[in-house]
């Protein structure tokens, strides 16, 4: 069979959404109720490009499956490609058109110069799980998947503490050194390596249209700490916010500087009326799961992060 694939248009929202319907009926992890119209579909997905980008796969003149992703950012390495859904109608699975779309998905990371791709996957789902292996994907199992929903932002966003907390803010440009010094300690901590310079920091997150956001914890009015974040979209529960990284200084830990950050993200996520904050954090990490679970805050024990380096872009392209 030969397969053609090509960016969405307006003119393939009807076949479009009913595909979308059907993969969220596939992966409804919540079983809720799917909300969004055909109206909404067609602003969030072709009037807003921002949002989410759809490719689709064609067998002759019929759509027979798509992918759909957002383009994101890492403040140490810069821009990935985060695959949202791909979706097959069933009388063409198991014929390639996943690996397909996931070719079309590297040449556009490739293009793009992003640094990986990166998407999530129920590790219970044999025939994903050896998908993504196929297409040389790495399972994360050292990182957990959370989600924190509408309800509890809520609830977290009004919590009032007995003492208080530090001050928390969005970045100022000419707090960029500061901020720049501790996105290096985090680096350094972590034994990552930096692709990020302070020219990119500005240039990225602090233009007009950013691809990321940072707020700031303060001591003394001096950045001590950060959490950085991006705005992403999905065609069921609509638009998220996703965490990047949240760090403080060594000397600062202890003095509720990540507290008073996750509340301030709290209260941005639901005055803006993002859905939920989505957030990996690691398996090891005991301290931070059991802190999250005092506010009803649980991880998904089956999800996983699945990644894609750079480094494998060019093998994938060239078979």
């Amino acid at each position: 069979m030969s397969f053609t694939i090509r960016e969405a248009n307006i003119n393939d929202s009807l076949v479009l959404f009913d595909m979308v319907k059907a993969y969220h009926k596939e992966t409804n992890l919540r079983k809720k109720p799917f909300t969004n119209s055909i109206s909404g579909f067609i602003k969030d997905c072709f009037e807003d490009k921002s949002k989410i980008f759809y490719h689709i796969a064609k067998y002759g003149e019929s759509i027979i499956g798509y992918s759909a992703f957002v383009m994101s950012y890492d403040v140490l390495k810069g821009n990935f490609l985060y695959i949202k859904e791909v979706y097959i109608k069933p009388d063409y699975r198991n014929i390639g058109v996943a690996s397909f779309l996931f070719t079309n998905l590297v040449k556009i990371a490739h293009k793009e110069n992003c640094f990986l791709i990166k998407c999530i996957i129920n590790r219970t789902d044999d025939n994903k799980v050896a998908l993504i292996t196929k297409n040389k994907f790495e399972l994360k199992d050292d990182l957990i998947l959370l989600n924190i929903f509408y309800d509890k932002i809520e609830l977290f966003s009004g919590t009032i503490t007995s003492v208080p907390l530090p001050k928390v803010r969005f970045a100022k440009s000419y707090e960029l050194h500061d901020l720049f010094g501790r996105i290096t300690e985090l680096a350094t901590e972590i034994n990552e390596e930096q692709h990020i310079d302070l020219y990119k920091i500005m240039k990225d997150g602090f233009a007009s249209n950013p691809k990321f956001k940072i707020l700031v914890t303060l001591a003394n009015d001096e950045v001590v700490g950060f959490v950085s974040f991006y705005e992403v979209y999905n065609t069921y529960i609509g638009k998220y916010i996703s965490v990047d990284k949240v760090f403080v200084s060594k000397e600062y830990r202890n003095q509720k500087h990540s507290l008073s950050l996750l509340k301030e993200l709290s209260k941005y996520t639901f005055n803006n009326n993002f859905k939920k904050i989505e957030a990996c954090i690691t398996k090891f990490d005991v301290e931070k799961i059991e802190q999250l679970k005092e506010f009803g805050i649980y991880p998904y024990d089956n999800l996983r992060v699945a990644e894609l380096s750079n480094n494998d872009f060019s093998i994938l392209l060239n078979e």
